[in-house]
């Protein structure tokens, strides 16, 4: 009996297998806390007039600094790996600036904040991750916007199950409705071939109330 079936107080399970491998291998763990770290960070986007609303102030709670690399490759660009900020290589000038307020524009006017970046179609130039004040999470790429989750763990799922995501036309999009969900047993996860368990992880499993 799987852990989301059992009594005892365990807890529901939070990401599939796919997403959680990469994030336990970052060293994500329940209850991670960085926001003091990042702080400066934060001043850093402020003196550029980016507002970092309480959405992306969440995510960089738990997720900043973290480096989470998928266990598997489809050779297409959601499959890369994905750096949560602050990082070096992601320019703040105004050519960046003025891309994220493009894509403010065109999903009515939200406030967006960077918050991660991928590996972008050039190199040297990556794709930024960016959250508008919803939560709602979208890529800013050259070739136009796109949707990736309503909030950051709908987009990791979609990120590392290396799905296409729906276009952002005229402000609106179709969300896609085969994100694959934490719900069923790892065993049961498509992927779970492509992720042999490895010595770190059954301490993570363990926290998150799953079985091993």
């Amino acid at each position: 009996m799987g852990a989301h079936e059992r009594g005892g107080g365990a807890r529901p399970r939070r990401f599939t297998y796919a997403t959680l491998s990469p994030l336990s291998g970052a060293g994500w763990m329940p209850g991670r806390d960085t926001i003091a770290r990042v702080a400066p960070w934060f001043d850093v986007l402020a003196a550029r007039g980016v507002e970092v609303h309480d959405a992306a102030r969440a995510i960089y709670r738990e997720f900043a600094l973290l480096d989470a690399t998928p266990m598997y490759d489809r050779g297409e660009l959601l499959t890369a790996p994905l750096y949560f900020l602050p990082a070096e290589d992601v320019a703040l000038d105004d050519q960046a600036l003025r891309r994220w307020a493009s894509l403010a524009g065109a999903i009515g006017g939200r406030p967006v904040c960077p918050v991660a970046h991928t590996v972008g179609d050039h190199p040297g130039r990556p794709h930024v991750i960016v959250a508008d004040d919803l939560g709602r999470v979208f890529p800013v790429r050259e070739t136009g916007e796109d949707f990736l989750g309503e909030n950051i763990d709908q987009a990791m799922e979609l990120l590392f199950h290396g799905l296409e995501p729906p276009p952002v036309r005229d402000g609106r999009w179709t969300p896609r409705d085969d994100i694959p969900g934490p719900a069923a047993p790892r065993e049961d996860d498509p992927l779970f071939q492509y992720f042999p368990p490895t010595e770190a992880e059954p301490r993570y499993l363990r926290e998150l109330g799953l079985d091993i």
